[in-house]
């Protein structure tokens, strides 16, 4: 797990797409020993766009998804009960650190 947090640490500052739609959102601040891990801000259109919180909860439970489905979509996220606030940001997160943005 401490891996997969020193990856995500890596994004801060780093712009990344939903999919399918595409929405731009940029990883603004991690803080993995804090129960609001990540803040990014959506609808980015380059002058800012609207702050949202990913809780650490979000990331260990998806992160332990992760270990048995190779392909993280928001749907598995959301239907696993893993992510309900915020599938589509924490599906293109993983891909991400997974090489596949």
């Amino acid at each position: 797990m401490d891996e997969v947090w020193a990856s995500i640490e890596q994004l801060t500052g780093r712009m990344l797409y939903t999919r399918p739609d595409r929405e731009a959102f940029q990883v603004i601040s991690v803080n993995r020993s804090k129960a609001q891990a990540i803040q990014i801000v959506t609808n980015f259109d380059g002058s800012g766009g609207e702050p949202r919180i990913i809780s650490r909860g979000e990331i260990e439970r998806t992160f332990n998804i992760r270990q048995k489905v190779d392909d993280l979509t928001p749907t598995i996220l959301r239907i696993s009960g893993a992510s309900v606030k915020n599938p589509e940001y924490i599906a293109a997160i993983f891909a991400a650190i997974d090489g596949r943005y």
